[in-house]
C-alpha cells in the first residue's frame, strides 16, 4: 500500500524535519511489504495490573483526559501512555513499532528508557509526527492506526468531534493496534472510545498518579473498583500499583459478562 505522509514526519527513534519525509516512508513502505501477510498477535493489555481486572483490547481507541486543567492549559499523562506503549510493543512482538502524533505526546526521552538491557527498545521503535494543523493530525492518526504493524498510536485527540471519534474508532479496528488519545478534561463526554480514563497527580515519595475508568463499554458504572493509585518504579521505569495505597480489586465484569475481568 501506498502511503503519502504529511510534512513534519519524524522517523524511529529521532526528532527529524519534514526533509526526511522521504527516508521514513520507503521505512513504513518497507515494514508493510515484509510484513503485511504476518499475523500478527491480538493485544490485550492488563491495566493497571493483571489484578484489577480490567484489560485494554488492540482493535480500539482509548480515552485518556487530565484530572484538571490550569487556565485552559493541559498535559497528558506521557509517562502511563509510555508504560502502555511498552506494552504494547512487547505483546506486538519484533518489527511492530509506535507512533506519536503531535508535538504534546511527545514524552521526554526518560519516559521511553528503561533500567535494563533492552531498555531502549521503545526509543528505538517510536516514531514522532507532529502535523501542521488539524486536519493532518486526524489523517496521520487514521493512517497510523490502520497499519498493522503499529502496536500503538499515542496521539492528540484534542478537538475531536464524533464524526471523527468513529472515525478512528474504525481505522484503530482495522489495524489491531492501540489507540491512545490524550484530550483535555474539557472534552470529557460521550464518544466512540472503549473506555475513558481520568488521570491525575497524587502524594508519594515516587511520582505517583491517580487513574479512574470512567467509562468502559459493557461495563456499569457501579461495577468493581474503578479507580487506582499507580507509581513509577525507578528501578524498571514501570508503572506499578503500590500495595499500600492500591485499592482492592473489586468485582469487575467484562463486556461479555465473565466475573472478575472488564475488556474494552
Amino acid at each position: 500500500m501506498g502511503i503519502a505522509l504529511p510534512p513534519h514526519f519524524g522517523v524511529p527513534g529521532r526528532f527529524c524535519p519534514s526533509g526526511l519525509v522521504h527516508r521514513l516512508r520507503e521505512r513504513i513502505e518497507a515494514i508493510e511489504g515484509r510484513d503485511g501477510r504476518r499475523d500478527w498477535p491480538a493485544l490485550s493489555i492488563a491495566f493497571p495490573s493483571p489484578e484489577t481486572g480490567v484489560v485494554l483490547t488492540g482493535g480500539a481507541t482509548h480515552e485518556w483526559f487530565p484530572a484538571e486543567e490550569e487556565g485552559g492549559r493541559w498535559a497528558p499523562p506521557l509517562f502511563v501512555l509510555a508504560h502502555l506503549a511498552r506494552l504494547a510493543l512487547e505483546a506486538r512482538g519484533e518489527e511492530s513499532v509506535v507512533v506519536w502524533v503531535g508535538r504534546r505526546c511527545w514524552p521526554y526521552p526518560p519516559a521511553l528508557v528503561l533500567g535494563r538491557d533492552d531498555g531502549y527498545v521503545l526509543l528505538r521503535r517510536s516514531m514522532f509526527v507532529d502535523p501542521p494543523d488539524a486536519g493532518a493530525q486526524l489523517w496521520a492518526i487514521d493512517l497510523a492506526l490502520r497499519c498493522a504493524a503499529v502496536a500503538a498510536v499515542v496521539a492528540d485527540g484534542s478537538g475531536l468531534d464524533m464524526a471523527a471519534s468513529r472515525r478512528l474508532q474504525l481505522a484503530a479496528r482495522a489495524g489491531g493496534g492501540l489507540g491512545l488519545l490524550a484530550r483535555p478534561a474539557r472534552e470529557l463526554k460521550s464518544v466512540s472510545a472503549a473506555t475513558r480514563w481520568v488521570v491525575g497527580p497524587a502524594p508519594g515519595a515516587e511520582p505517583r498518579w491517580s487513574v479512574e475508568l470512567v467509562r468502559c463499554k459493557g461495563v456499569r458504572a457501579t461495577e468493581g473498583a474503578r479507580r487506582w493509585i499507580v507509581e513509577r518504579d525507578r528501578a524498571q521505569g514501570l508503572v506499578v500499583v503500590p500495595a499500600d495505597v492500591g485499592d482492592r480489586p473489586g468485582e469487575a465484569a467484562s463486556a461479555a459478562g465473565e466475573p472478575a475481568r472488564r475488556t474494552a
